[in-house]
């Protein structure tokens, strides 16, 4: 038969009693836990999906549809460069491949608008562990007066990384503006973002279904610089 010492058989008790007080919460509804001792823990422990079940989504990425907004974003980047800003006078068309072409007019201003275009070719990071391998967003190819624009494979991944960042940060504000919800976002792989919310209904499903598939909407408003005195 175990025999123990005093002191190791309160210390064994002490700590079964403290477990039971820290898990206590767990069980209590919640108008007991409000008026509980402050020692103790006000909320319960949280459970995850395999324990409570809830909702698990993921969401990906549609390349295509980013690679046609990322062009068209290019497409006015080069008119903006090239004719805003210097006023060189090209056209400017798509080619068959989706890639920006620009032809200048004055083959005086094709130095000039070599220069500025390659302005667009901001560097990227590309290595790993913060290696700091650097390679242009954008390859630009140029024939006599003629630029042709296409993002680069490391520049296109690298607006992929972004656009999951700014996902993530937008359905955190759309999903969970109060703070009040238990809510997990995170990057799954390159181009998804995964979301779990634990203990939700169906009814709590569908709308934040609706919330995600909520289209923004960007609103600008006038501010008068002048206020009025007091």
């Amino acid at each position: 038969m175990l025999q123990f010492n005093k002191w190791k058989a309160f210390s064994i008790f002490a700590i079964i009693i403290a477990g039971i007080l820290m898990a206590l919460p767990n069980v209590l509804p919640e108008n007991a836990r409000k008026s509980s001792p402050s020692f103790l823990p006000s909320s319960p422990m949280t459970l995850g999906l395999d324990l409570r079940g809830g909702a698990h989504m993921v969401l990906e990425i549609d390349q295509q549809s980013l690679r046609k907004v990322l062009m068209t974003q290019l497409r006015g980047d080069v008119r903006q460069v090239l004719f805003t800003d210097n006023k060189i006078k090209h056209k400017i068309s798509r080619g068959s491949g989706g890639e920006i072409i620009a032809v200048i007019s004055d083959p005086g201003e094709v130095e000039k608008a070599g220069v500025e275009l390659r302005r667009l070719a901001r560097p990227v990071e590309t290595g790993f562990f913060g290696q700091g391998v650097q390679a242009p967003e954008v390859d630009i190819e140029q024939s006599g007066n003629r630029f042709t624009l296409q993002f680069s494979d490391q520049g296109f991944t690298d607006r992929i990384r972004r656009t999951v960042e700014q996902a993530i940060s937008v359905l955190g504000n759309r999903l969970n503006p109060d703070g009040t919800l238990e809510l997990s976002i995170q990057r799954q792989g390159d181009d998804r973002v995964q979301i779990q919310v634990p203990g939700v209904d169906d009814d709590e499903i569908k709308r934040l279904k609706g919330l995600i598939d909520k289209p923004g909407f960007l609103q600008f408003r006038l501010l008068c610089d002048d206020q009025p005195s007091q």
